[in-house]
């Protein structure tokens, strides 16, 4: 669990949430709960910003998934090239085309596996993406609701201290 401690006005809120590692219903997440809208714009910008530090982390995934595959395909290539070179009956060396050593390269077991690594990657990234949009427009439309809110509006007893996954506690601050 991490901890993260915010001045809200003249509140202190201390937020603690779990790591998205567990199991998350997207469509829950991304649903505004009205009877709650407090609680949800305490605590959505935290799970905006997981969303993008976990997008950046997949972004890096993805472009060290095709780096490998890059290089995975120079190894093979030159496999390739090495076992389709080979001596004529005259003893001239036939060099193979370029398609042909495409085709050895993209038969191979390893190459594969490779592009099947990138393509998951790229496909979670894609997900976390799409994912991390919706949250924010999520959090846009909640800040156009937090303007319609006045301050005597809430009653703090009645606003739940979990939300998004995060659970949080509303203080005075020392300082007013």
């Amino acid at each position: 669990m991490e901890k993260i401690k915010v001045n809200f006005g003249d509140k202190v809120i201390q937020f603690q949430f779990e790591n998205f590692e567990k199991e998350i219903d997207t469509d829950s997440l991304m649903k505004i709960d009205y009877s709650n809208l407090v609680a949800e714009l305490i605590t959505f910008p935290v799970v905006v910003n997981k969303l993008g530090l976990l997008a950046a982390d997949l972004d890096a995934e993805y472009r060290l998934a095709k780096l490998n595959m890059k290089i995975t395909e120079s190894k093979l290539r030159r496999i390739a090239r090495e076992e389709l070179t080979e001596p004529d009956s005259n003893g001239k060396i036939s060099k193979p085309t370029v398609q042909e050593i495409e085709d050895a390269m993209q038969v191979k077991k390893l190459y594969r596996l490779k592009n099947e690594e990138m393509n998951n990657a790229e496909k979670n990234r894609d997900y976390i993406y799409a994912l991390y949009e919706a949250a924010k427009d999520k959090s846009r439309k909640l800040d156009k609701l937090s303007l319609t809110l006045q301050s005597g509006d809430i009653d703090e007893a009645l606003v739940q201290k979990q939300m998004n996954k995060i659970y949080y506690k509303v203080k005075d601050g020392f300082i007013k």
